[in-house]
This record gives C-alpha cells, sequence and structure tokens, in this order.
C-alpha cells in the first residue's frame, strides 16, 4: 500500500470514529430527553419487564435462548440508561414501587365498594 492510500485510510478511520461517537452522544442525548418524562420512564420501566430483566430467563427448554435474547436487548437498554442518567433506575424503582401501591389502594377501595353495594 502507498503511503497517500495509507494516509488516506488513516483519515477515514478517524472520521468514521468522530461519526460514531457522534452518533453515541445522540443516542445518550436521545435516551435522557426520553427518561426525562414520566411517560418515557414508565415505557422503559414495562419494556425492561418485558425483557425479562427482573426473572430468570431459564426455562430447561429451547425457550430459554429466546428468553436470553430478549433479556440481551433488556440488559443492553438497562446499561445505556446508567450510563445516560446514572440515577434514572432507582428513581424508576420508586415510581413502580408507588404506582403499585396506589393500584393496591385502588383496588382494596373499589373491591370494598363492590361489597358495599
Amino acid at each position: 500500500m502507498a503511503l497517500e492510500e495509507y494516509e488516506l485510510e488513516e483519515a477515514r478511520e478517524e472520521v468514521l470514529t468522530k461519526i460514531k461517537g457522534d452518533r453515541e452522544k445522540q443516542l445518550e442525548r436521545d435516551l435522557r430527553a426520553v427518561i426525562g418524562t414520566d411517560a418515557g420512564r414508565r415505557f422503559i420501566w414495562t419494556l425492561l419487564g418485558d425483557c425479562g430483566v427482573f426473572r430468570t430467563s431459564f426455562t430447561g427448554n429451547n425457550s430459554t435462548f429466546f428468553n436470553e435474547g430478549k433479556r440481551f436487548v433488556g440488559l443492553e437498554v438497562l446499561k445505556r440508561m446508567n450510563s445516560a442518567a446514572p440515577e434514572a433506575f432507582a428513581n424508576m424503582q420508586r415510581e413502580a414501587a408507588d404506582r403499585y401501591l396506589a393500584e393496591q389502594q385502588r383496588l382494596n377501595k373499589e373491591s370494598k365498594d363492590v361489597r358495599t353495594s
């Protein structure tokens, strides 16, 4: 390879590295924008649950492979989220617990209302 070709290839690699870095920075900003909203945090929390991040993926049969694929996607989202906003996961846990408690209170109240009707 001639020196000119080598220099051209080296310059191309530098540009590609910069483009990749710019893309990653934009994705991080996008994720911060999503988790910066109540709706975005609820969606991401639901997505993580749907991906199986909070449960085992082992089934004892071939479904394990499928479950591990879903779980991998969820873990990648979680990794990106923790990189973009380390406090987000703890906030989402607290918000999910608050929603669960509110739902339980509503269930109890409406169940009592049905019994007294």
